[in-house]
C-alpha cells in the first residue's frame, strides 16, 4: 500500500542504504525476517521464553519455571505415567499412593491430551524436562499462531508480530506458566479462529473440518479453556453472520453459518467422548458425580472472577511497579490469587487498540476483536454486580446454576486478551503506514520495547530446582522397601500450604521409589484418615501407623514446627534413626 508519492510501502525494508558493509548486513537481515516473519516470531518467542524462565534452558532436566504446588504435582504425575507404562501398572492410577487405603486418583480429572504426549515424552527425556517442554513450547506456538491468525484478519507482518508477541508474553500468560501448564496453550484457541476467518474468507469446509479438530484437541487438553473457546466460537459466528461479504443476501449468509456450525459439531462430538473418560473414568466415584453444587461454584466463582479495574492496573510481578501499588493490588485480591488475577492488559497494548478503533474502517476485524472483548469481560465478573443502589446479575450468575463444575471465569479474559492484542496488531500497523518508509520505520520498535518493559517479571527469577533431591529421599532410596508416611500430613488442616507440602514431598517419589501413605488427592478418605494420625507423637498413632503397615516416619521439622507442634524424637512405638536436611527419620516398631 503506497503512503504518499515518492514513499516506500508499509512493508518496506528499514535498514540504511549506504553501501556499507553493516549496512548491506541489516539491509540483508531485515529483508530475511520480512520474508520469513512467521518463522521470525516463533524464534523470538522462543528465545525470549528462555529468558522469562532463565535459568531453566541450562539447568533443563533439574529446574522448572514456577513454584511448589500445581507444577511439582505435574512434574509427579508426569514421572508416573512414565513410571507406570514401563513396569505394568495402571497409567490413571498411582498405585504406589495412598497405599494401603487407595491413591483415590479417579478424584482427579485427566488430560487425554497431555497423557498421549507426555507419557512417551517422559520415557525419553524425564519427567522434568518433559514438563519443561509443556511450559517452554507455549511461548513461540502462542505467538506464531496469533501471528497467522492476525495476517488472515489482513493485518501487516510488522502488526501481526506484534500481536502474536503480545499474547505470549502478556502477564496473564506468564502467571499460567508457574503451574497451569495446560492453560499456556492458546494457540489452539487462536488456531481455530485462523481456520473460521480463512472459512468465511473462501468457503471451503475444510476450514471448518481445521477449527473443529482444534477445538476437539482444546477439550482433550484443558475442559476449562475449551468451555472459554465455545464462547469464543459463538462470537465468532455472530460476528461472521451480522457482517456478510460484500455480494452476499443476508439470508444466504445466515444460512451459510448455520450448516458451518452443524459441521464444525459434527467434527468435534467424537472428540467428547473420550475427553469425558478420562474427565469421569468408569466406576469412578468423582468428577461428574461429585461435582460442586451451584452454591459452591457461584461463591468460588465470586472469588474467581475479574474486576475490571484488574484489566487495566499494572503487573505487580513488575519490579519497576512501585511497592504501595503492589501492596494495594495484593489487599484487593479478593481471595484470588495472582496467577487468576494478574489480568493486566498493559499500558502499551491498550493505546495501540484504541488507535486501531479509531483509525480502521475494516467492520469485521474491527467488530470481532471488541466482540472478543467483550463478550469475555462480560462473562469474566462476578455473579453479583453492584451498579450504585442496584445489584445486577452478569451471566455468570446464571452459568453457574448449569455449568456448576467450572467456577474460574477469570479465564475468560483469555478472550479479551486475544482481542485486545489483535487489535493493537492494527494499530501498530496503521502506526506503520503512517510512517511511510525508510529510518522511520526504525521507530515502530519503541512500541515493542514498552511492551517488553511492561510484561517484565526479572529479577527474580521464578523458578524450583527439584534436583538433586533432599538428603532424605537419597537415604530412603537405598532402604528396603515399605510404605512412607510424611509429617505434616494435617497439621495445616485444609489449607492450600498443607496441600503444597503434600505434593512437595510426594514430588520425590520418583527418587526414591517406595511406596506412600499419603496422596495427590488431600481431601478424600486418605486425607481423612491422616487427620486421625497427627500429631506422630500422639497417643496410639504409632499403633495406628503399624496397622497401615507404614515403615518409615520422616517428620520436616521446620514446617512442623511452623503449625505449632513439638518434634520429639522419643516416641513410642517408634525408633529415631536420623535428621537429615532438617528431616528427623523414624522408622515403626
Amino acid at each position: 500500500m503506497s503512503v504518499r508519492s515518492g514513499a516506500e510501502p508499509a512493508e518496506a525494508v528499514m535498514a540504511p542504504r549506504d553501501g556499507t558493509v553493516p549496512g548491506l548486513a541489516i539491509s540483508r537481515l531485515v529483508s530475511l525476517v520480512r520474508e520469513h516473519t512467521a518463522i521470525a516470531v516463533f524464534a523470538i518467542a522462543t528465545v525470549w521464553g528462555l529468558v522469562v524462565t532463565w535459568p531453566v534452558a541450562i539447568h533443563f532436566g533439574d529446574y522448572i519455571y514456577g513454584t511448589p504446588g500445581d507444577a511439582t504435582g505435574a512434574v509427579s504425575t508426569f514421572w508416573w505415567w512414565g513410571y507406570a507404562l514401563t513396569h505394568g501398572k495402571p497409567v490413571l492410577d498411582n498405585t504406589l499412593q495412598g497405599v494401603p487405603i487407595g491413591s483415590e486418583w479417579d478424584l482427579i480429572a485427566f488430560s487425554p491430551l497431555s497423557v498421549f504426549i507426555f507419557t512417551p515424552l517422559d520415557l525419553v527425556m524425564g519427567p522434568i524436562a518433559s514438563y519443561n517442554v509443556l511450559i517452554l513450547s507455549s511461548f513461540p506456538l502462542t505467538a506464531w499462531a496469533t501471528y497467522l491468525l492476525a495476517r488472515a484478519l489482513g493485518i501487516s507482518r510488522l502488526g501481526a508480530a506484534f500481536a502474536g508477541l503480545a499474547l505470549a508474553f502478556i502477564p496473564y500468560h506468564i502467571e499460567k506458566a508457574t503451574g497451569h501448564g495446560n492453560q499456556t496453550h492458546l494457540e489452539l484457541l487462536a488456531g481455530m479462529l485462523l481456520f473460521l476467518v480463512r472459512w468465511r474468507q473462501t468457503g471451503r469446509r475444510r476450514n471448518l473440518v481445521g477449527a473443529g479438530v482444534l477445538a476437539g484437541l482444546q477439550a482433550w487438553l484443558e475442559p476449562s479453556v475449551f468451555y472459554v473457546m465455545a464462547f469464543a466460537l459463538l462470537t465468532f459466528f455472530a460476528v461472521s453472520a451480522a457482517l456478510p461479504e460484500q455480494g452476499r443476501s443476508r439470508r444466504a449468509w445466515i444460512g451459510h453459518h448455520l450448516v458451518g456450525g452443524v459441521l464444525m459439531a459434527a467434527v468435534v462430538a467424537p472428540f467428547i467422548p473420550v475427553a469425558l473418560v478420562f474427565f469421569h473414568r468408569p466406576g469412578s466415584s468423582s468428577s461428574l458425580s461429585s461435582h460442586l453444587t451451584h452454591a459452591q461454584t457461584s461463591g468460588e466463582a465470586l472469588i474467581y472472577s475479574a474486576r475490571l479495574r484488574e484489566y487495566f492496573e499494572p503487573w505487580y510481578a513488575n519490579p519497576l511497579v512501585p511497592d504501595a501499588i503492589k501492596h494495594l493490588e495484593f489487599l484487593r485480591l479478593h481471595g484470588s490469587n495472582f496467577v487468576e488475577s494478574s489480568l493486566a492488559l498493559g499500558y502499551t497494548v491498550l493505546a495501540l487498540a484504541v488507535t486501531a478503533v479509531a483509525w480502521h474502517r475494516r467492520r469485521f476485524v474491527i467488530a470481532l476483536c471488541l466482540g472478543l472483548m467483550f463478550v469475555g469481560v462480560l462473562v469474566s465478573l462476578p455473579p453479583d454486580q453492584k451498579v450504585g443502589p442496584f445489584v445486577v446479575h452478569p451471566p455468570t450468575y446464571y452459568l453457574t446454576q448449569v455449568v456448576t463444575i467450572f467456577r474460574v471465569y477469570a479465564r475468560f479474559a483469555m478472550m479479551v486478551q486475544l482481542g485486545v492484542c489483535l487489535l493493537a496488531g492494527l494499530g501498530l500497523a496503521g502506526l506503520q503506514a503512517r510512517l511511510g518508509g525508510g529510518r522511520r520505520q526504525f521507530l515502530l520498535a519503541i512500541p515493542f520495547l514498552l511492551m517488553a518493559v511492561e510484561f517484565n517479571n526479572l529479577p527474580p527469577t521464578h523458578v524450583t530446582q527439584i534436583l538433586p533431591a533432599p538428603a532424605e529421599y537419597v537415604w530412603l532410596r537405598d532402604q528396603p522397601q515399605g510404605v512412607v508416611m510424611e509429617y505434616p500430613a494435617k497439621a495445616g488442616g485444609e489449607t492450600l500450604q498443607q496441600e503444597i507440602q503434600i505434593r512437595q514431598d510426594l514430588l520425590y517419589q520418583m527418587v526414591h521409589l517406595h511406596p506412600t501413605f499419603l496422596t495427590e488427592v488431600t481431601n478424600g478418605k486418605v486425607g481423612a484418615a491422616a487427620k486421625e494420625l497427627e500429631p506422630y507423637y500422639g497417643a496410639g498413632v504409632a499403633d495406628r501407623l503399624k496397622g497401615y503397615g507404614v515403615k518409615y516416619v520422616l517428620v520436616h521439622r521446620g514446617d512442623y514446627v511452623a503449625y505449632g507442634y513439638d518434634v520429639p524424637h522419643d516416641v513410642p512405638g517408634l525408633t529415631y534413626v536420623t535428621t537429615l536436611d532438617g528431616t528427623d527419620i523414624f522408622t515403626v516398631n
